[in-house]
């Protein structure tokens, strides 16, 4: 379970008073306390905090029957804690899918069951099919990852929230996505993004780079500035790194905000931009979390390609994509090697993505399906040409 309680953050209301402009490119972020309030703390509490587990064996609490009602129904409302839905939905099909058990309190007993409808509603409805995935939207996490999602739009976002529905979307409070997910071609928002930001309270974006993990919350637009809380592996609060200004009685660092995409601004600046706290969380720290560590695990073992599918890492792969960037000369060889005698010039990613089956998470298992002009390309072996290029030197 992500939370030992209800997740029920104290949103704090404190807003800064507009000062003078700042250089273009600098996000100001103000530190006001070393201690995060408590719903920075929420975000973030489940990857560093051990879980001690009893094992009762077949034990039973037999007086439970003879409490109150109200007491019991109070404690089946307490005994539902937050949970994270991985969504899985492929345009093809047009169904939204988890893996998510539903909660237990569902099937326990009739009284546990009233008590759990009160929280949950079956969610994610598309034009194609019913709802089918229990989601408590006060408190519930939605992951939306990469891979799991199957479009034909290369705005993976858009195209999943275009297919939910409005009064859904509106509804989801908080959101963990991948930073692939984002697309920085359309710097204006769409309907679906200012349909997903008017409810979002917290929003945690996991990049597949570094080690890090802090959470900022945009406190002011002009001039921007956030509160910053940068975590150590302990989970303790540490101070930004950056430089430190001084300004009266107070301490704020100046940063660059290279993490804050296009889409990433589409979320936490809208209707609710003021309360939404966003999280930067890297791979390497969720892989601490064991409700993470499978999928960090599967994360770090796929390559992402450019048609939006995962591919195994398999030593092919990541040489071509490395030898596009740091040796083009002898990319562009190995381009000659694999075309042969067509009249058209052939990637060889291209030619890769369409003999190799992916391993989306979404189960597609698709291979790229060629243009219309493409040549057979079933007997290029891709592995023994690039062995014959590596072999010769960069011209």
């Amino acid at each position: 379970m992500p939370f030992t309680t209800r997740f029920q953050p104290n949103w704090h209301e404190k807003q800064i008073a507009a000062r003078t402009d700042i250089e273009s490119g600098n996000l100001r972020a103000c530190s006001w306390s070393l201690s995060a309030p408590r719903e920075v703390k929420d975000l973030v509490c489940s990857t560093y905090t051990s879980r001690v587990q009893s094992v009762m064996g077949d034990a039973t609490f037999i007086l439970f029957p003879k409490f109150p009602i109200e007491l019991r129904r109070t404690i089946w409302h307490y005994s539902l804690s937050s949970r994270l839905i991985e969504l899985f939905w492929d345009e093809s099909i047009g169904v939204c899918k988890s893996s998510c058990p539903p909660p237990a309190a569902l099937s326990v007993n009739k009284e546990s069951r009233e008590v759990a409808l009160g929280c949950y509603k079956l969610c994610f409805g598309t034009s194609q099919a019913p709802a089918k995935i229990y989601f408590d939207m006060t408190v519930d996490e939605l992951y939306l990852g990469i891979g799991n999602i199957v479009a034909s739009s290369h705005d993976l976002l858009d195209a999943v929230s275009s297919a939910l529905a409005p009064e859904d979307l509106s509804q989801i409070r908080h959101l963990i996505i991948d930073d692939d997910i984002f697309q920085e071609d359309d710097p204006l928002p769409s309907t679906a993004y200012q349909g997903l930001a008017v409810g979002l309270q917290s929003i945690t974006i996991i990049d597949p780079e570094s080690c890090g993990d802090f959470v900022s919350e945009l406190v002011n637009i002009k001039p921007v500035e956030r509160d910053v809380w940068l975590f150590g592996e302990d989970g303790r609060t540490r101070r930004w790194p950056d430089r430190i200004v001084q300004e009266g009685g107070e301490q704020t660092w100046e940063f660059n905000d290279e993490f804050a995409s296009e889409g990433f601004e589409k979320l936490i600046v809208g209707p609710n931009g003021f309360r939404t706290l966003s999280r930067i969380v890297t791979q390497e720290r969720l892989k601490e979390d064991e409700r993470w560590a499978k999928r960090m695990d599967f994360l770090q073992k796929t390559v992402l390609w450019d048609n939006g599918c995962l591919y195994a890492r398999d030593g092919l792969i990541e040489k071509l994509i490395d030898m596009e960037d740091l040796d083009p000369d002898k990319y562009g060889k190995l381009s000659l090697l694999v075309s042969g005698r067509s009249e058209w010039g052939l990637d060889p990613q291209l030619v890769y993505a369409c003999q190799t089956t992916c391993v989306c998470a979404v189960g597609h298992k698709k291979k790229f399906q060629g243009p219309d002009w493409f040549p057979d390309i079933s007997g290029v072996d891709l592995r023994a040409l690039l062995k014959k290029v590596e072999g010769t030197g960069s011209s």
